[in-house]
């Protein structure tokens, strides 16, 4: 797999002075400029007191991101190959695009065996030996091939179902060391995620809009709506739908 499956037109860089809504960073100077010079002739100290202080709202109101739409989204719609795509959004204005493996996988657990299904309609099952290395580290060891080694991020969920939780792996693919995370949720259920390649960019807001920015960002305008824990993209009519995770 590569990050070559991956196209989308080119979007322009963000414009120098831009804040994370849309505003322009020299309006902020203008004013900055104006209250410095009124404290200094001695002039309105309190109205330049205010205007300073309505300034630095201004920085503040600007920085601020919709309420929902921060945190980690993967694809809810995916190839038949399952590819997907992974954005994160940060606080500030700051974002992470990957695209890459996105699938949702049932398993079991019967002694030391994790059992998957195959990866195609007819395949048996596949069946990997799960190591205990640590009560938070782990290896997957296959029937044919590498095993896989897993950190466990964040805290343990179940004392009983040890297994249960987010862990984190490498693995190289193609003659690349790519990332690997697993989710295993409760009732047998699970997702895998493999960023291909991570690109940084930037994104901003107003209201219902989104204006995103990385290279080759397929959606550079769109709206957005957050229900629960799905985010809904709509661009050109088309709509695209991401889980938190």
């Amino acid at each position: 797999m590569s990050a070559e499956l991956w196209h989308g037109p080119t979007v322009s860089a963000t414009r120098p002075g831009q804040l994370s809504d849309g505003a322009d960073q020299s309006l902020f100077r203008r004013d900055e400029s104006r209250v410095r010079r009124g404290l200094g002739r001695g002039r309105g100290p309190v109205a330049a007191l205010l205007a300073l202080l309505g300034f630095a709202a201004a920085l503040r109101a600007a920085d601020k991101t919709p309420a929902g739409l921060t945190g980690r989204w993967r694809s809810l719609e995916t190839s038949r190959g399952g590819i997907g795509s992974m954005i994160t959004f940060l606080e500030g204005g700051a974002l992470e695009f990957s695209p890459g493996t996105v699938v949702e996988i049932p398993y079991r657990i019967e002694g030391d065996q994790l059992i998957l299904p195959g990866g195609s309609k007819d395949a048996s099952e596949s069946r990997q030996k799960i190591v205990w290395l640590a009560d938070d580290k782990l290896r997957l060891d296959a029937e044919s091939g590498p095993g896989i080694e897993l950190t466990r991020a964040g805290a343990r969920e179940s004392a009983s179902e040890p297994i249960l939780g987010e862990w984190h792996g490498k693995r190289e693919m193609a003659g690349q060391e790519l990332s690997i995370l697993y989710f295993f949720r409760r009732e047998g259920r699970s997702l895998l995620l493999i960023p291909f390649v991570t690109q940084t960019g930037r994104y901003t807001t107003d209201k219902s809009h989104v204006h995103l920015e990385w290279p080759n960002c397929p959606i550079p305008e769109a709206e957005f709506a957050v229900d629960s824990d799905v985010l809904t993209l709509t661009a050109d009519g088309k709509k695209s739908r991401y889980a938190r995770y």
